[in-house]
């Protein structure tokens, strides 16, 4: 069939008969399956808006994010393979900033100042490409379900020494900057006590992941607030009256879980 057929002529030893890269991107049987994996215009939309949403979070959300993308089950990966596979029109495994461009301004009227924005905070190595990382990083705030096993994970990868709390030491091991280690925990830590508990770090998860679902803002000052998550301002801070109230809650929320 067409899938041995393009196995076989990949695994070819003359380099002269053996497809090129060109020519496997356009292998029927790559073309079909590309065919069962396109996503609906709708679903492009969100992409689209995840991305964006990635682009205006704050470093605190954008570093924790990244680091839960490499705490995600395949099957989660998955999920979002095709929405990849839409930008990444070559095939090469990256997105670049001309075909990112061409799907932000040509469908999305997005301009071109904002589209080279977007990407140079999405190219975290940058290296001018998009890699799969980066994108999982992005659609995990709205198009992957952010459950309570995903964050222990990804809290468990910043805190490498096994404490039950990140510190300052282990953001610099994990971040490998000391600046950037400082600006992360105190954007976490809402206590005050010199670092961030699980229940700190999912709030602040929570709250950026349901920012980006529902399209609310991360503050609402009209109504009341009913927890940390909803309260958290997008620099991760709380005013006076907020602070205590969060105190209270974040250490009852440690407490019963003791």
């Amino acid at each position: 069939d067409m899938g041995k057929d393009f196995v076989k002529k990949l695994l070819t030893v003359d380099p002269n008969v053996r497809l090129s890269a060109e020519a496997a991107i356009n292998h029927p049987w790559i073309k079909q399956v590309d065919e069962g994996q396109r996503i609906t215009p709708d679903e492009l939309t969100g992409v689209v808006g995840s991305l964006k949403a990635f682009g205006q979070s704050t470093k605190f959300e954008r570093t924790a994010l990244t680091m839960m993308a490499w705490s995600l089950s395949a099957q989660d990966r998955d999920r979002v393979h095709a929405a990849f596979l839409e930008l990444d029109k070559t095939r090469s495994g990256t997105i670049t900033m001309a075909e990112l461009k061409s799907v932000l301004i040509d469908k999305f009227k997005v301009n071109n100042q904002e589209a080279e924005e977007l990407f140079a905070t999405m190219d975290s190595n940058h290296d001018g490409q998009i890699h799969y990382s980066d994108f999982l990083a992005a659609m995990v705030r709205s198009r992957i379900e952010m459950h309570d096993d995903v964050i222990r994970a990804t809290f468990n990868r910043f805190d490498d020494d096994d404490s039950g709390t990140i510190t300052l030491d282990n953001l610099e091991k994990v971040l490998g900057n000391r600046g950037a280690a400082q600006e992360f925990l105190q954007a976490g830590d809402i206590v005050g006590d010199g670092v961030i508990s699980y229940e700190e770090f999912r709030a602040m998860l929570l709250n950026a992941h349901n920012a980006a679902k529902f399209g609310a803002n991360l503050v609402d000052r009209e109504k009341p607030a009913k927890s940390i998550g909803n309260r958290l301002t997008g620099s991760g801070t709380l005013d006076g009256t907020e602070m205590l109230q969060a105190k209270v809650e974040v250490q009852k929320a440690s407490s019963d879980r003791v």
